[in-house]
C-alpha cells in the first residue's frame, strides 16, 4: 500500500514540473479561489531607471531578505523582485514584488504569508515531491550543497 500512495504522491507533485500553468489552473479551479493576474507596466517610457533604484524600491516595500531579481523579458513586463525569511526552509514562505521599471513604483505585492489555500499547495509540491517534508518529520538530517 505505502508503495503506490508514494507513487501516486510524485506522480502527481510530478506534474507540476512538467505542466506548470495547467497544474495551477487546476488547483486554484479545484480550491474554488481564482488566481492573481501578473502586473504589467501601465505606459512603457523612454528609459528605464538604473536597476539598483528599481531593487531599492522594492527593498522599502517589504521586509526581508532579497533572494532573487528577475529582470523584465518584454517591454510591458515588470522588474520582479523575490524576498524570503528566515523560515523559508520551513514554511516556503516568500514574496514577489513587480516594480515599474519606467516609473519606480511597486506595482504588486504577492506574499504567500497571506496567499490562498491554492497557492500553499502548490508551494509544498517541491517538498514533498523530493522528501524534504518527510525528512522533517522524522528529523533527519538534511545535506546541504556549498
Amino acid at each position: 500500500m505505502y508503495p503506490f500512495v508514494f507513487s501516486l504522491l510524485f506522480a502527481i507533485t510530478a506534474v507540476e514540473f512538467a505542466f506548470p500553468e495547467p497544474f495551477r489552473k487546476a488547483v486554484y479551479g479545484l480550491a474554488g479561489t481564482p488566481a492573481a493576474d501578473k502586473p504589467t507596466v501601465a505606459e512603457p517610457g523612454q528609459h528605464r531607471l538604473p536597476v539598483d533604484v528599481l531593487v531599492h524600491a522594492a527593498d522599502q516595500a517589504l521586509a526581508g531578505r532579497i533572494r532573487r531579481v528577475s529582470f523584465p523579458r518584454t517591454r510591458e513586463a515588470p522588474l520582479m523582485v523575490r524576498k524570503e525569511w528566515d523560515d523559508w526552509n520551513r514554511t516556503r514562505n516568500h514574496a514577489n514584488i513587480a516594480v515599474d521599471p519606467f516609473a519606480g513604483r511597486v506595482l504588486s505585492i504577492e506574499d504567500t504569508r497571506n496567499a490562498p489555500m491554492a497557492c500553499k499547495l502548490i508551494l509544498w509540491c517541491i517538498p514533498v515531491h523530493f522528501g524534504i517534508w518527510a525528512a522533517w518529520q522524522l528529523g533527519l538530517p538534511m545535506s546541504s550543497s556549498a
